[in-house]
C-alpha cells in the first residue's frame, strides 16, 4: 500500500532530508522536499498530491502549527502531518490533536508508525492508493507471468485460510494463537509490498493487548479483502 503514498518533508536541513529518504527507502515511498514553511504552501497549491507532511518542528518563517492552520483554514486543505522534534523541544509544538508527534532520531520501527498513522488518516479505500505491487515476484521470477498468476492464487487462497483462522483463535480467546498466526502471514503481504498489512500483523504479534486484537484484525481482513478485489480486476484468471 505504501508503494504510492507521496510525502512532503519540510526541513531545511538536506542531510536530514537524504536520511529520512534511504531509511523510509524499503518503503518505496515518494519523498518531496521544501525548506521552508512558504516554499512548501507553494508546492501544495501547485500540485496537492501529497498524501502527508513531515515537518520538522524549527521550521520558518511559519512554525508547524502556523503553517497548518493556514492550509487548513485558507486553502481549505487538510493533510495528515507528522511533527518530528528534538527531545528538549517546547511543550506548545506537542500538539497530538494537529500532529503525530515524533522525537527524534527516526528509526525504522518509527517508520512503521508512520505508515500506520498515515494509513489510516487517508482511509484505506482511497482508490487512488493501489493496495499491492508486484515488483518483488516480477524481479523474483525474471517477469514470469505464469509464476506470477500462480502465487497470487496462492496468496489468495493461503491467507483467505489464515485470516478465518485469526478470526476464529480471537473467537475463542486464544491470542498466542492470533499472534502466531499473524505472523505467519505477515511475509505473504510484504510479497506485495502492502506494508500497511504488515504494520498491522507486526502489531498484532508484539504491540497490542489481546483485547485489541480483534479490531487490528478486522482491519487486515478488510485489507485483504481489498488487495484481492484489485488482484481480481488486474487478473481475470485469478479464482
Amino acid at each position: 500500500m505504501s508503494k504510492y503514498l507521496n510525502m512532503l518533508f519540510i526541513n531545511s536541513d538536506p542531510s536530514e532530508v537524504d536520511a529520512f529518504s534511504l531509511l523510509s527507502e524499503n518503503y518505496n515511498w515518494n519523498i518531496e522536499s521544501s525548506s521552508n514553511s512558504f516554499q512548501a504552501i507553494q508546492r501544495i497549491k501547485e500540485n496537492p498530491i501529497y498524501n502527508a507532511l513531515i515537518i520538522d518542528h524549527a521550521i520558518q518563517p511559519l512554525t508547524p502549527i502556523q503553517l497548518i492552520d493556514y492550509l487548513t483554514i485558507e486553502l481549505d486543505i487538510n493533510i495528515p502531518a507528522v511533527l518530528i522534534i528534538e527531545e528538549s523541544a517546547s511543550e506548545n509544538l506537542k500538539n497530538e490533536e494537529l500532529f503525530l508527534v515524533m522525537k527524534k532520531p527516526i528509526t525504522k520501527g518509527k517508520l512503521d508508525k508512520i505508515l500506520y498513522f498515515v494509513s489510516e488518516s487517508v482511509g484505506n479505500s482511497n482508490n487512488q492508493i493501489k493496495p499491492y505491487s508486484l515488483d518483488y515476484l516480477k524481479q523474483l521470477s525474471d517477469n514470469d507471468t505464469a509464476f506470477i498468476l500462480e502465487s497470487l492464487q496462492i496468496f489468495k487462497d493461503s491467507v483467505y485460510v489464515k485470516i478465518n483462522e485469526l478470526k476464529q483463535a480471537i473467537k475463542n480467546l486464544e491470542y498466542n494463537t492470533a499472534r502466531e498466526i499473524a505472523h505467519n502471514i505477515k511475509p505473504s503481504f510484504e510479497m506485495l509490498d502492502n506494508n500497511y498489512s504488515k504494520v498491522l500483523c507486526n502489531n498484532i504479534c508484539y504491540e497490542v493487548k489481546d483485547q485489541e486484537i480483534s479490531f487490528l484484525a478486522e482491519k487486515l481482513s478488510l485489507e485483504y479483502t481489498k488487495i484481492v478485489t484489485e488482484l481480481k480486476k488486474e487478473f481475470p484468471n485469478i479464482k
